[in-house]
């Protein structure tokens, strides 16, 4: 039961009449072109409708070198409300692989762990990777959050 309810909020959360922006130059687009020395990418997406949302990606092959595991990537997302700075800790949210993944169109449902939400990627080419991050938290309003970032 609990895997057709994430099911049918990850169909619901990136509907094409999901939210690209208030209209207001926000477009909740971020990138960060460059991880540092800790094989972590931070990105600061733009606000939609008054949430900012912060990304971490993280690459985690050569931790996990050996362990069978196929994880290639930890992807972890906070959401901070901009009118008074408090964290958003409730809610769904759900990964969609874009551009040229092996899986286009792909969703991978996001786990809430601590106040984060945090997804175990596999990704095997180079390159400028996109997706999009799609959310439905606790004030109830669906946001699609862009980001992008580049794999060496």
């Amino acid at each position: 039961m609990t895997r057709f309810i994430t099911a049918i909020l990850v169909v619901l959360l990136l509907l094409p009449g999901s939210v690209l922006g208030s209209g207001k130059g926000e477009d909740g687009h971020g990138h960060s072109p460059e991880p540092n020395q800790d094989n972590l990418v931070r990105i600061v997406a733009e606000a939609l409708e008054g949430v900012q949302a912060f990304i971490e990606v993280e690459d985690v092959r050569n931790k996990v070198k050996g362990t069978g595991d196929p994880t290639t990537h930890l992807i972890r997302a906070s959401f901070v409300r901009k009118q008074d700075g408090s964290d958003v800790t409730g809610g769904g949210g759900a990964l969609r692989f874009t551009e040229e993944h092996d899986k286009i169109g792909y969703f991978e449902a996001m786990q809430l762990i601590d106040g984060k939400f945090r997804a175990s990627v596999r990704l095997s080419k180079t390159g400028e990777q996109h997706f999009l991050l799609g959310t439905l938290l606790e004030d109830g309003v669906k946001r699609n959050f862009h980001f992008h970032f580049v794999m060496k």
